[in-house]
């Protein structure tokens, strides 16, 4: 059988059956999104990459970090690429840290209306960590606040420093070489709170745009299904591949949403628009060329995946992983899953057999 009577007969016998996969699909990936990591982006922290050549385990090097250091939600990654190996480590702000900042950010918000009251307060917080008072309890309030952001700036850098000192002395791994990168927990919070609002109404967008052109609400509510099951495949790869949640793969999930309606928009114009032969027919024609089209799309990001993976471009990496396990997962989506309930959906509207 030829690959033209493959396509024209996938929808001749009980297509009905199809729809195992996708619900099998569907379900292994809800359980693997409690799995999936969220970047320091979203949520705050610190991420420390170093140059490595150790054995040490990822597993070996987050237990210790949590254990010797009392680290929340770490994250370790080893990557080889051309240019050499790196492990990546992502952890939460100590609380200590944060309850410190928190302190800081109290006394500058005091100091907007009432300089003496905080001038009174940062001297009593540098007092309680012995950090020398004696020559700043003559200056202004101004000069108080410097220094007061500059002992804060201290702790932080003694925090990371014992951090990468421990690293070190344990695991044997250079730390010459370190690249830190902070992100704020407010900034982090107010960048995931706009990520999600914008995500919300796309989707949201998307919706109302297929409502109005198809006008019923089964093929509109399937061409959706697609969609979300697509995010899902998404999120499922980012558990498996321990690609986190973050501003750089919370774009590539809406543009997975993008590739998938535009396979199942195709499949539902030409199977609701269009004349010519049955319904399973058109089906089989628009399966062909769906499956050429997503093929296309995989294997131009495949390519991207492995550039990324070979020269550790971690950005292109991430999104790469999301792109390509969602559409992967959009081939069973769109004709195991959507095809098959528009199928059963027209035939029995028209009260047609259409084998």
């Amino acid at each position: 059988m030829g690959l033209n009577d493959f396509f024209s007969n996938f929808y001749s016998g009980n297509y009905k059956l199809y729809l195992i996969l996708p619900i099998i699909v569907t379900i292994v990936c809800l359980l693997l999104l409690p799995f999936v990591p969220t970047s320091v982006d979203l949520k705050g922290g610190t991420v420390l990459t170093l140059p490595t050549t150790t054995n040490a385990s990822e597993k070996e090097i987050s237990s210790y970090l949590e254990k010797e250091f009392a680290l929340r939600d770490v994250s370790v990654v080893k990557k080889t690429s051309l240019s050499g190996s790196t492990i990546e480590i992502q952890y939460i702000t100590p609380q200590s840290l944060t309850n410190l900042k928190n302190k800081v950010n109290e006394i500058k918000a005091t100091g907007n209306t009432d300089s003496t009251k905080a001038r009174a307060q940062a001297l009593a917080l540098l007092k309680e960590y012995n950090y020398g008072t004696t020559e700043l309890e003559t200056k202004e309030y101004e000069l108080i606040k410097e220094e007061l952001n500059y002992f804060y700036n201290e702790k932080k850098n003694e925090e990371t420093n014992k951090v990468l000192s421990g690293i070190n002395t344990k695991f044997g791994i250079s730390i010459e070489n370190t690249n830190i990168r902070e992100v704020g927990a407010t900034l982090g919070a107010a960048a995931y709170k706009s990520a999600i609002n914008v995500s919300i109404w796309a989707i949201i967008l998307v919706i109302i745009v297929i409502f109005l052109f198809f006008r019923e609400f089964v093929p509109s509510a399937a061409v959706m299904l697609a969609g979300a099951m697509d995010i899902l495949g998404g999120l499922a790869g980012m558990a498996i591949f321990n690609v986190p949640i973050s501003l750089v793969t919370i774009p590539a999930l809406l543009m997975l949403l993008g590739y998938s309606i535009d396979t199942d928009v195709m499949l539902t114009t030409k199977l609701m628009k269009m004349k010519e032969g049955s319904l399973r027919q058109r089906a089989g024609e628009a399966m062909k060329t769906g499956i050429m089209m997503t093929s296309t799309a995989i294997g131009a990001i495949g390519i991207m995946f492995i550039i990324s993976w070979l020269y550790n471009i971690q950005v292109m990496y991430y999104i790469s992983v999301v792109l390509i396990v969602g559409s992967l997962v959009d081939l069973v989506a769109t004709w195991m899953m959507n095809a098959p309930v528009l199928l059963w959906y027209l035939e029995k509207k028209k009260g047609a057999d259409y084998k």
